[in-house]
């Protein structure tokens, strides 16, 4: 495939962390898969050819692709169809007491109801469920656990929809006898929680060259420096002296997440007190100074769960495009056979 290859260096790193996963040494690794009677040298190019498909649905088909806001809102209220609300509550039922007829004898079913109903004043709920409930949940503190609204029964669901959580309900009467049921959590669906510390940024960049050395750089840095302390504003050195794309913008990198900047960058900006200029440090990408304006935590929930979803639609996407690819690669082979007299 035109413009596409896997180097061995790259396969061969490929085949280690194979190796590394599977807690076997490359020579272990070997051993397995001549053991089945396979070839190494045929693992090595499967894995290649592996390799280069996921590079055709990298820059050829997922880069043309596109995931909509639209599409990402209607999988997510999808996913909150799929996972119904459920009802975690535990159960006290208190049996009709029978007389000596075998009729319920109302008058001392009652009187338990009542001492149950001043224990639960006194007591948790769980407690009062094993020394007092009939249910089958009695041992377990009445616990029935978390369930969806299909799966509870008929006569608590009005009460179980109305109450808060912690709260226990009004007696239900039923043909049995008398339920109390406490509400203990809601589960709904949910985004997992993100938060994070967030830096309002800005830097001061010159560039490694081959025209001045790295002492240079970063004596000319804290020359500029020192002019910041002696009162030029960051922005103005910024705009004036960084080498940077950010110098148009007086040097503001916006709001910054974790892992947004190199590990070295981000050490020290994580290190510096609010309008703190930062001494000379040296990246990958030049020499620094690091000022930071702000910091704040933000919640990062919705932008996670959305990229997320964004990610799973363009796999989906990229997978029937790619098996759509390959049908047309074969149905488009042309193959020609032809017969010799001998």
């Amino acid at each position: 495939m035109q413009g596409i290859n896997i180097n061995d260096e790259r396969l061969n790193n490929v085949i280690n962390n194979i190796a590394s996963s599977n807690n076997i040494s490359n020579e272990e690794l070997i051993k397995e898969i001549e053991r089945d009677g396979s070839n190494f040298s045929d693992f090595r190019e499967d894995i290649r050819i592996q390799l280069i498909f996921e590079q055709v649905k990298k820059r050829i088909i997922s880069k043309n692709l596109k995931i909509s806001e639209f599409e990402i809102d209607n999988f997510i209220e999808l996913q909150k169809e799929r996972t119904p609300t459920k009802y975690n509550y535990s159960h006290i039922f208190i049996e009709n007491i029978k007389d000596g007829s075998d009729d319920v004898d109302v008058e001392v079913t009652k009187n338990k109801l009542i001492k149950v109903i001043n224990q639960l004043k006194e007591k948790n709920f769980e407690e009062v469920a094993i020394d007092y409930s009939d249910g089958p949940m009695a041992s377990k503190g009445g616990l029935i656990g978390s369930k969806v609204i299909d799966d509870i029964p008929d006569i608590f669901i009005e009460s179980i929809k109305s109450m808060n959580i912690g709260e226990t309900s009004e007696p239900i009467k039923s043909i049995g006898g008398y339920h109390l049921i406490k509400l203990n959590k809601i589960e709904e669906f949910e985004m997992e929680k993100i938060v994070v510390r967030q830096s309002k940024t800005k830097q001061i960049l010159l560039k490694k060259n081959q025209i001045i050395s790295e002492d240079e750089i970063e004596k000319k840095l804290s020359n500029i420096r020192n002019l910041i302390i002696e009162g030029m504003s960051f922005s103005e050195a910024a705009e004036r002296y960084s080498e940077d794309g950010s110098a148009a913008n007086q040097g503001d990198l916006g709001w910054l997440n974790p892992g947004d900047t190199i590990p070295e960058f981000e050490k020290e900006m994580d290190n510096l007190r609010i309008d703190e200029i930062s001494q000379p440090i040296k990246t990958a990408l030049g020499w620094h100074l690091i000022q930071v304006n702000e910091r704040r935590e933000k919640d990062l929930s919705s932008e996670s769960l959305r990229q997320r979803v964004k990610e799973s639609l363009l796999k989906q996407k990229t997978e029937i495009r790619f098996k759509d690819w390959v049908k047309t690669l074969r149905e488009g082979a042309h193959i020609e056979i032809w017969l010799y007299d001998n």
